[in-house]
């Protein structure tokens, strides 16, 4: 057993490795209790990375922020704002399409409800980790590619034990507190869409289809 783990770590560190970058737009809502706030558009942007472990099998290591949320009542944007972690497993299906699994580890930085000066801050409702599952299909043309993702959190975005103040009509503020079944907590659900770019390696390697009589292999 240690030496199989031996050798695939041995040939994963002997793979093609590429990086790059990609930027694009997410259309993302949030679901609770069985009700869908209207989708809200978004911007992506980070590094990704390509990590050959054979001829069909790879793994990408990516880095990026992407505007999450939701559109709320009248006509306000709920914004939420991470810095997303996915570690993707990818299966080359020919030399252009690709399909890919795995875990979207998002890390909170902000979120809030309006723009500008109406602005109201709601960072301290949520949690700071935000795992989700990421699903994928990309294609791919030379170092150039376009991605297609949906992702979807794991468990509830929301903190357990909220907090709010009201007053009794007389000026006078009192805190209260609530707490949130997990089955009640909201969750993120976004469509991704990005173009990115590869540095390094060579070009997408060619994948056998078939071999002739006298060993002359086709390609894609």
């Amino acid at each position: 057993m240690i030496v199989l783990s031996f050798s695939f770590f041995t040939d994963a560190a002997n793979g093609q490795f590429m990086y790059g970058v990609k930027a694009g737009m997410d259309f993302s809502t949030t679901l609770a209790q069985g009700h869908k706030n209207p989708y809200a558009g978004g911007l992506v942007a980070g590094i990704t990375s390509d990590i050959d472990l054979g001829k069909h099998f790879f793994i990408s290591p990516q880095l990026y922020y992407a505007q999450k949320g939701s559109t709320v009542f009248s006509g306000y944007i709920f914004r939420i704002n991470y810095l997303n972690l996915p570690v993707l497993c990818g299966y080359r299906i020919t030399n252009h399409l690709q399909v890919l699994l795995g875990i979207d580890l998002g890390i909170l930085l902000n979120s809030e409800i309006g723009e500008g000066d109406s602005a109201f801050i709601t960072t301290n409702q949520f949690q700071r980790i935000d795992p989700g599952l990421d699903a994928g299909l990309r294609y791919q043309l030379g170092r150039w590619g376009v991605d297609f993702s949906f992702v979807r959190s794991l468990i509830g975005i929301e903190k357990t034990k909220q907090s709010f103040y009201y007053s009794n009509g007389q000026g006078v503020i009192f805190p209260e507190t609530y707490t949130i079944p997990e089955s009640d907590k909201a969750r993120n659900q976004t469509f991704e869409v990005s173009i990115y770019y590869l540095f390094g390696g060579n070009k997408a390697k060619s994948l056998p289809l078939l071999t002739g009589r006298y060993g002359d292999t086709a390609q894609y």
